[in-house]
Protein backbone atom coordinates (compact mmCIF):
# COMPACT_ATOMS: atom_id res chain seq x y z
CA UNK A 1 0.00 0.00 0.00
CA UNK A 2 1.60 3.24 -1.16
CA UNK A 3 1.41 6.57 1.64
CA UNK A 4 1.46 10.10 1.52
CA UNK A 5 3.05 10.46 5.01
CA UNK A 6 6.22 11.55 3.98
CA UNK A 7 7.70 15.11 2.84
CA UNK A 8 5.01 17.21 3.95
CA UNK A 9 5.72 20.63 5.42
CA UNK A 10 4.62 22.71 8.53
CA UNK A 11 4.80 26.00 10.37
CA UNK A 12 3.12 27.77 12.94
CA UNK A 13 0.94 30.94 12.50
CA UNK A 14 -1.31 32.36 9.38
CA UNK A 15 1.31 33.88 7.49
CA UNK A 16 1.88 31.08 4.36
CA UNK A 17 5.69 33.02 3.28
CA UNK A 18 8.04 30.54 1.75
CA UNK A 19 10.38 30.54 4.25
CA UNK A 20 10.81 29.03 7.89
CA UNK A 21 8.19 25.11 6.87
CA UNK A 22 9.65 22.62 8.53
CA UNK A 23 10.09 19.13 6.74
CA UNK A 24 7.65 16.61 8.64
CA UNK A 25 6.45 13.11 8.40
CA UNK A 26 3.06 11.90 9.26
CA UNK A 27 1.94 11.29 12.21
CA UNK A 28 3.26 14.59 13.76
CA UNK A 29 2.61 16.45 16.95
CA UNK A 30 3.26 20.02 16.93
CA UNK A 31 2.32 21.04 20.19
CA UNK A 32 4.34 18.10 21.64
CA UNK A 33 6.93 19.84 23.56
CA UNK A 34 4.63 23.06 24.51
CA UNK A 35 3.71 22.69 28.84
CA UNK A 36 0.61 20.82 30.39
CA UNK A 37 -0.57 24.04 32.12
CA UNK A 38 -2.04 27.44 31.14
CA UNK A 39 1.43 29.04 31.01
CA UNK A 40 1.50 32.00 28.78
CA UNK A 41 4.31 29.57 26.33
CA UNK A 42 1.60 27.31 25.68
CA UNK A 43 0.83 27.76 21.69
CA UNK A 44 -2.80 28.01 21.17
CA UNK A 45 -3.18 29.12 17.36
CA UNK A 46 -3.05 28.06 13.96
CA UNK A 47 -0.69 24.82 12.41
CA UNK A 48 -0.49 24.69 8.68
CA UNK A 49 0.83 21.49 6.85
CA UNK A 50 1.47 21.25 3.42
CA UNK A 51 2.27 18.63 0.29
CA UNK A 52 2.11 18.60 -3.13
CA UNK A 53 0.28 15.91 -4.60
CA UNK A 54 0.34 14.35 -7.78
CA UNK A 55 -2.53 12.27 -9.19
CA UNK A 56 -2.69 10.75 -12.70
CA UNK A 57 -6.17 11.08 -13.82
CA UNK A 58 -6.27 8.45 -16.93
CA UNK A 59 -7.42 5.35 -15.18
CA UNK A 60 -10.63 7.29 -13.51
CA UNK A 61 -10.49 5.76 -10.32
CA UNK A 62 -11.49 7.70 -7.11
CA UNK A 63 -9.58 9.27 -4.73
CA UNK A 64 -10.31 9.56 -1.05
CA UNK A 65 -8.04 11.25 1.84
CA UNK A 66 -8.68 10.46 5.33
CA UNK A 67 -7.50 13.06 8.11
CA UNK A 68 -7.57 11.63 11.66
CA UNK A 69 -5.77 13.76 13.83
CA UNK A 70 -7.69 17.21 12.57
CA UNK A 71 -8.09 19.01 16.20
CA UNK A 72 -10.99 21.48 15.48
CA UNK A 73 -11.14 23.28 11.84
CA UNK A 74 -9.61 22.15 9.39
CA UNK A 75 -9.39 23.90 5.76
CA UNK A 76 -7.96 21.91 2.14
CA UNK A 77 -7.00 23.67 -0.25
Amino acid sequence: MKTINSNWSFKLGKKSDKVDWQRINLPHSWNKTDPFDEEKDYYRGIGRYKRKLEIDKSDNRKWFLHFEGVNQIAKFM
